[in-house]
């Protein structure tokens, strides 16, 4: 996890799992981001640069791969994985 300046903020839960990678950047303003992962071998990425960004990943689980980049102002994303083997851009 990386933080940059003002707003920024990052939860991550997990219950039960294993081997599990989350890599979260975070910079600028109003950033704030959720990552629930429960199940076994998850990826999540995430990349917020700029003002009001926010972004909730959740993996249930096994072997899925998300990963948000958001790069501009007022963004939003979700991305939900339930099942096994899903892949998220």
């Amino acid at each position: 996890i990386r933080q940059g300046t003002n707003g920024s903020q990052t939860i991550i839960t997990g219950a039960a799992s294993n081997e599990n990678l989350a890599n979260i950047t975070q910079s600028g303003d109003q950033g704030t981001s959720s990552l629930t992962q429960n199940g076994d071998f998850n990826e999540a990425t995430l990349n917020q640069d700029g003002l009001l960004n926010e972004s909730t990943i959740t993996q249930l689980g096994n072997n899925n791969i998300a990963s948000v980049t958001q790069g501009a102002t007022d963004n939003m994303s979700t991305i939900n994985q339930t099942g096994i083997g899903h892949n998220a851009t």
